[in-house]
């Protein structure tokens, strides 16, 4: 039962019993109030005489009989003041109504505890510390959490220049999403020339496993890369990429070969191209790649010309001649010049048939 209830009924009690204590005072009274009949009772003297006699009700000053008893005041009156009184009784007061407590007041559910300027700075501190140590994606969503409606509105209705500032740079970070964009990268995974990057935002730039600073990816030239970018709220952006500017060298029987040049062989050739990133091998216009990777060599057996094409991924292509002669030259007729026949004795006839001491053999 509520306190509301408990008052309301200490009142009724209260006047229920004030209207019972009236209606039996009027009982026994006229309409102007006064005393009607014998309203005495008998009271035993001190000395347990004669107690049959009958005070008037307006005797109430205690004057003494005779036989020097003293009356006492233990008589009922029922006068005009409406009182009742018991015999060395006194009346009864009814309690007093008990005064209800104040009502507590409801706090404001819509205004947070801690709205003030300080405990609102010391919260978003809080939150961009957080932000500032965080170590991976899982940090930020703590700081997420932290970050509640009530502390937004807070800061919002109190319109503090500095607290909106320190607001609006944690939620530059906290409602980031995007993947931080990497200006540069080859649209290919190879490329045949240099790579220069450039990134906007504040990341963290993570290079073959290490990390390194906007302006060591300025310029990149030959080599594999594995880059990673990682901005403040944990979003990344990975790459990788190849740069290649060197052309495919092509190995014929282990001899190198120029770009461009024609090589003569007077036995099988067998190639072999020095590229690590090969895209495609042809000879006359055939894609023998598959043979050539599988094996590693393809080798021409038969006389020929081999117009040899190579392609690395990065789209470099160096051509190469390579032919192959195993036929051996007829000899049909020897012919010597003597050109000094005149310094033998030779005849016409045989001038050109006898080879002097020393003869050069054209």
């Amino acid at each position: 039962m509520d306190k509301r209830k408990v008052i309301i009924l200490a009142i009724v009690l209260f006047l229920f019993i004030g209207l019972g204590t009236f209606v039996f005072a009027q009982s026994g009274s006229d309409e102007n109030g006064n005393g009607q009949g014998n309203n005495t009772i008998d009271t035993p003297n001190d000395n347990g005489g004669d107690n049959g006699q009958d005070t008037p009700s307006g005797d109430v000053d205690g004057e003494t009989e005779e036989g020097g008893n003293t009356g006492t005041d233990n008589t009922i009156t029922a006068g005009g003041n409406g009182e009742n009184e018991q015999p060395g009784e006194e009346p009864n007061t009814p309690n007093e109504p008990e005064t209800p407590n104040e009502p507590e007041t409801p706090e404001n559910p819509d205004t947070p505890v801690d709205n003030t300027k300080a405990e609102l700075l010391a919260q978003l501190q809080a939150i961009k510390e957080k932000i500032e140590k965080a170590e991976d994606l899982d940090d930020i969503d703590s700081a997420r959490v932290d970050r509640t409606e009530e502390l937004v509105s807070a800061v919002e209705d109190l319109n503090d220049e500095e607290l909106n500032e320190l607001l609006a740079e944690i939620n530059e970070v906290l409602d980031d999403t995007i993947p931080p964009v990497i200006n540069g990268l080859p649209e290919t995974e190879f490329t045949n020339k240099d790579v220069k990057l450039s990134i906007d935002e504040d990341v963290t730039i993570t290079l073959n496993g290490k990390e390194v600073t906007k302006e060591d990816i300025a310029l990149l030239g030959e080599g594999s890369y594995e880059l990673s970018v990682l901005d403040k709220a944990f979003n990344e952006t990975t790459a990788t990429f190849t740069v290649d500017k060197t052309y495919p060298a092509l190995l014929v029987n282990d001899s190198e070969v120029a770009d461009g040049e024609t090589i003569y062989v007077n036995k099988d050739a067998k190639m072999t191209v020095d590229e690590d990133n090969l895209e495609s091998f042809t000879s006359n216009g055939i894609d023998i790649t598959k043979a050539l990777i599988n094996n590693g060599y393809w080798t021409a057996q038969k006389d020929g010309e081999y117009n040899i094409e190579v392609t690395d991924k990065a789209g470099n292509k160096t051509t190469y001649k390579v032919v192959v002669d195993q036929t051996p030259i007829p000899v049909n007729h020897l012919y010597v010049k003597n050109n000094t026949h005149e310094e033998y004795n030779v005849s016409e006839e045989n001038r050109y048939k006898v080879i002097g001491n020393g003869q050069e053999l054209y």
